[in-house]
């Protein structure tokens, strides 16, 4: 048409502005489109990190604005001008003769359909893995060994307000709250902690004369957690009545501090100093074995305890062991606890099992993320590559012909489009898997529990696209087996 056009004496810029103008139609059309589908997306986004976060008072909001729609109306306005100016100019620079004769391949045309057509499939492999990773990474950290027992036990978040206790009274509604949990039925001890990991652990130096400082994880703990906990001391001993306040600072590492401060050597009845800005002197009395300190699949951390009797935290988590399922005596426990102080708050109560699971909200909440958006990606790609080889095979019309005219089966086209499709899949996946090991590498460094070397992810990847491949291209292949070469022939 353009060619005709061109050929009757069409201005070139008046064909131009033409097609920029139905450029920015369909692109004012995609717009309100893309905005309604926004919409829908955003509220799909936030019931999925309402499912995620175990938080219900932490507002996600993504609603639309003037802003975001201006901005949005911005670039599509750009992406029109660049991406339809270029095919534009090539329409209306065709070589009028053979256009009319019918001779152009378009071979640019074709060109830019499958570089357009690689990129898309480079940047959906890509998101299929980090999908695909962090589902993994989900699957392999639910069922990790956090260092302690979750099964028969729960925990409760209370606050003994300052403003309702003074220090010794708290310390008393702690020691009578926890006496009260160990008499109840069904109820095998009772701990007390000021941050229950695998979360919230608070950060520290420590250091021993003559070597560099060491960030380090601190916890408070009663002499009752650590057994409570089944976390053993495996030598020196745990905290008891003689710990008091006003004895000297004694403290208990795990093994990972104790080797990196003492590198092999018996670490029990050793000082050890205190502090990022102000250093004090502990006494270490004990080494316990390593458990799971800020996220699962974490590495070793150093950490070390410190005794409640010596440091008071007014928020404070009791960890309760239960004879059986913990579920049945929440309210029981909720009700023991309320009863020994009506000044002091419990926030939050659930099983150890559903407390350590909702750590996991971030990965959660990312995995589904990047799913979305891969399955997004790899619609559109989809698309794309329908549209390229659908066609290609318009523009191999007559190509296709003469080979049936001259003996080629069907299903040998069918197999050539096939093919061809397959091809240029297979360099995108090439591109987007060698992408994706770097990528890999930068998620492990973000999130514990990725390996980037999945190889069980790079084939998911992989199989997905050619699955995806061989559907896309079953349409057009079909078209083209199913061609008549005499009807085509004598058409062209």
């Amino acid at each position: 048409e353009i060619s005709v056009r061109l050929a009757i004496g069409a201005s070139r810029g008046r064909l131009m502005r033409q097609l920029l103008t139905e450029s920015a139609v369909l692109a004012a059309l995609g717009g309100l489109a893309g905005v309604l589908l926004g919409v829908v997306s955003n509220r799909l986004m936030v019931a999925l990190f309402r499912a995620s976060f175990p938080l219900e008072n932490l507002q996600f909001g993504l609603a639309l604005d003037a802003r975001t729609v201006l901005l949005t109306a911005l670039v599509s306005a750009l992406s029109v001008l660049v991406f339809g100016l270029i095919p534009a100019r090539q329409a209306v620079r065709t070589e009028l003769v053979p256009a009319l004769k019918g001779d152009s391949s378009a071979p640019m045309r074709v060109r830019m359909r499958r570089a357009a057509l690689v990129a898309q499939v480079v940047v959906s492999v890509i998101l299929l893995f980090c999908a695909g990773s962090f589902l993994r990474t989900l699957g392999r950290l639910s069922q990790l060994d956090p260092g302690y027992p979750v099964e028969n036990r729960l925990y409760a978040q209370v606050y003994a307000s300052p403003a309702a206790f003074s220090r010794p009274q708290a310390r008393a509604f702690y020691a009578n709250a926890l006496d009260r949990l160990r008499s109840l039925p069904g109820v095998r001890n009772a701990a007390l902690t000021n941050f229950l990991p695998p979360n919230g652990i608070s950060r520290g130096c420590v250091s021993t004369p003559g070597k560099p400082v060491i960030r380090v994880s601190d916890q408070i703990i009663d002499e009752s957690y650590l057994p409570t906990m089944r976390i053993p001391v495996l030598s020196g001993r745990n905290f008891d009545a003689g710990d008091s306040e006003t004895g000297p600072v004694r403290v208990i590492v795990n093994q990972e501090l104790a080797r990196r401060l003492w590198s092999g050597q018996e670490p029990t009845g050793r000082q050890m100093l205190v502090g990022c800005e102000k250093f004090s002197s502990a006494e270490v009395i004990g080494v316990a074995r390593n458990a799971t300190v800020r996220q699962l699949g974490e590495r070793s951390e150093p950490h070390y305890y410190r005794a409640f009797e010596q440091n008071f935290a007014a928020v404070s988590h009791l960890v309760v062991e239960t004879a059986g399922d913990p579920a049945p005596l929440i309210p029981v426990v909720q009700r023991a606890i309320q009863a020994e102080s009506r000044g002091a708050s419990v926030f939050r109560i659930q099983t150890l099992k559903d407390y350590v699971q909702e750590t996991l909200w971030q990965v959660r909440f990312e995995s589904r993320m990047l799913a979305a958006f891969g399955i997004l990606g790899l619609a559109l790609a989809a698309v794309g590559l329908y549209g390229t080889v659908a066609y290609r095979v318009t523009l191999r019309t007559r190509e296709i012909a003469i080979r049936m005219a001259m003996g080629a089966r069907r299903g040998g086209v069918f197999g050539l489009v096939v093919g061809e499709a397959l091809r240029l899949t297979s360099i995108g996946i090439a591109i987007g898997l060698a992408l994706s090991f770097p990528m890999g590498r930068l998620l492990a460094g973000l999130v514990a529990g990725i390996r980037p070397g999945d190889a069980l992810t790079y084939a998911g990847a992989a199989a997905i696209w050619i699955v995806v491949a061989l559907l896309g291209s079953y349409l057009p292949a079909r078209k083209a087996a199913g061609l008549d070469p005499v009807s085509a022939l004598r058409q062209d």
